[in-house]
Formats: structure tokens, C-alpha cells, sequence
């Protein structure tokens, strides 16, 4: 019952934004944000491991070339993102099988997904860092580095489309995977795929929110109430900029912010 008022919602969402007056929202990933019990340790764990570059005198953020990861610390139990609505991160690397064999002989156990050649090289790994947070390594030429953010939903289409009328980013396929929606922001990726399981909540996940900026942030704040979106923090200025967090499909939390020009 639950899911099927869910996919009512998304449907309802979608049709007040395709009646709603058409206009251009540029629109990227602001930050990932995530929760770790020693932010100091988990900011370095990520910059070695992930070649980040930590702003001097942080304690708690890595840059990823344009990508940005916060990182808040928090006393207390949480999940881990595996099978919530943000189900995990992915890097690009440009050889999976060397960042696997160096993840192993740091002590982190790495799965890998697939094999390709002679030498059953690893098309892709997947591991969890010590907080939680499930990572996914592949390779993508086009892409090296923060690659995308991957979200799980029991109605993908429905999911990939609300991401969409929101942000104004076309909805498309990756490469030759037929079952993800790929939806490409100016930094990285935003996939959907299906959720072959019931989705854990997003509260307390190690995945404390997705950050995205947004072009007319006063359109697209009516656009979210229009769609009758759950506020989380409503709207409220910090500095040169306007905020807001918002509750996606599936409880996926978003913090929006405005794009301020030069």
C-alpha cells in the first residue's frame, strides 16, 4: 500500500510539472554529503584512496576535481546506504583491477563485478568504506574520478523522471545498460535503477543528503511546492545564497541551493 501511494505521488509530481509553463533550470551536484564517526579520518581515507584533495585547513571536506564531499560526524548507530533510496557512490579509475589490488593490500575487502580478458581483469568492484558507505570502482574514459551517484527506486521511470522535471536534466540510458536511467549532470552522473528489494530508510544512513544547485531557485522552489514536495528546512537565505531541503522519492534527501553568477 505504502509503495503504491509512493508511485501516486511521483505520478501526481509529474503531472503538475508537465502542465506547469516549460523553462530552463541549469542544474549540478552542489556536494555529496555523508556521516562518518571521525570526519577527520574518513576526509583522508577518502583523499588516498580516491586521490581527493583536501582544502587546507578542513577537517571535514575533500574536493573530487568540480565534485565536492562533506563529511559530518556524528556519535551514535548508522546504516549503511546499501539498499536505501541512495543506495551507493562510483568512482572511475582508469585501471579497476590496480585500484582493487591496492584497496586489497590495504586491508579493504573489495568484491569485483565482472571480468574481461586474458588476464580476468575487474570490469568493476565494489567495496564499503569504514563508515558505511558503499562505493562502487568502474572505468570510464569520459569520466575519471566522482563518477555518479546511484539511486535505488521501486519505479525507476517514475523516480528518473521526477529527478528530471526538477532539475531540468534529461532522462537517458549509460552506455549499453538498458536497466539504468542516466540522468548527466555538468559533473557526474545521477543512475536510477530498480530496487529488487524493499528499500531501509534513509534515516540515519551514511548518506546524510544529496546537494544539488540550482539556476532560478524562486521557479523551482514553486515548482516543489506545486508538486506538493515535503520540506525538510524550508526556504531560507545563508550568506549570498538561498536554501532549501526537500524530500525525494523513495525519502531521498535533497539540499538545494542557488547557483549565485559571477
Amino acid at each position: 500500500m505504502k509503495n503504491a501511494i509512493l508511485r501516486l505521488t511521483i505520478r501526481a509530481a509529474l503531472a503538475v510539472a508537465v502542465v506547469s509553463p516549460m523553462w530552463a533550470m541549469a542544474s549540478d551536484l552542489d556536494h555529496i554529503h555523508l556521516t562518518a564517526s571521525d570526519a577527520k579520518a574518513a576526509t583522508e581515507w577518502y583523499a588516498k584512496h580516491f586521490d581527493g584533495t583536501i582544502p587546507e585547513g578542513s577537517s571535514g571536506t575533500v574536493h573530487f576535481g568540480d565534485t565536492v564531499m562533506d563529511i559530518r560526524e556524528a556519535d551514535g548507530e548508522f546504516i549503511s546506504s546499501a539498499g536505501t533510496a541512495v543506495d551507493h557512490i562510483s568512482f572511475s579509475v582508469p585501471n579497476v583491477q590496480a585500484k582493487m589490488d591496492e584497496l586489497q593490500e590495504a586491508g579493504i575487502k573489495v568484491k569485483r563485478w565482472g571480468t574481461h580478458g586474458k588476464r580476468l581483469e575487474a570490469l568493476a568492484c565494489v567495496l564499503t568504506d569504514p563508515w558505511g558507505t558503499k562505493i562502487e570502482v568502474l572505468k570510464d574514459d569520459d569520466l575519471l574520478g566522482f563518477h555518479h551517484v546511484h539511486i535505488k527506486s521501486p519505479y525507476p521511470k517514475d523516480t528518473a523522471e521526477w529527478y528530471s522535471n526538477v532539475f531540468g536534466v534529461d532522462v537517458g540510458r549509460y552506455k549499453n545498460l538498458t536497466q539504468i536511467y542516466a540522468l548527466r549532470l555538468n559533473s557526474l552522473y545521477i543512475f536510477v535503477q530498480r530496487a529488487i528489494h524493499p528499500l531501509k530508510s534513509v534515516a540515519d544512513s551514511s548518506v546524510y543528503h544529496i546537494g544539488m544547485k540550482v539556476n532560478h531557485f524562486d521557479a523551482s522552489m514553486k515548482k516543489l511546492q506545486a508538486m506538493d514536495t515535503n520540506f525538510l528546512k524550508e526556504i531560507h537565505s545563508s550568506g549570498e545564497h538561498m536554501h532549501a531541503t526537500v524530500e525525494g522519492p523513495d525519502g531521498a534527501v535533497l539540499a538545494i541551493t542557488d547557483i549565485v553568477a559571477d
